[in-house]
């Protein structure tokens, strides 16, 4: 299995400040990793909010994303979890 170099992080609207309150990837080798919940994100779409560094320098791709988000515009909570596209994302790289 390829592995890449690559790190979670999180990015909101400018406009539309999120918290993430749980969140994390489902690696193709079974692994995963966290998305950091510590700051508020607001920073723009593309643009890093909070970063951290974990796990192994190289990874597997991400399958799945689970994830619990707080809006603070809309004062509510938003959870659930989705498959990655894999293939295009292979694609890309």
């Amino acid at each position: 299995m390829v592995k890449y170099e690559w790190l979670t992080t999180s990015s909101a609207p400018e406009l539309y400040p999120t918290n993430i309150c749980n969140g994390s990837f489902l690696l193709e080798d079974g692994k995963s990793v966290y998305i950091p919940t510590s700051g508020i994100n607001h920073t723009g779409w593309g643009y890093a909010g909070p970063l951290h560094s974990q796990g192994e320098d190289l990874k597997a791709l991400p399958v799945k994303l689970s994830i619990t988000w707080a809006s603070f515009l809309e004062k509510k909570f938003y959870t659930g979890s989705w498959d990655m596209p894999i293939d295009k994302i292979k694609k890309t790289l």
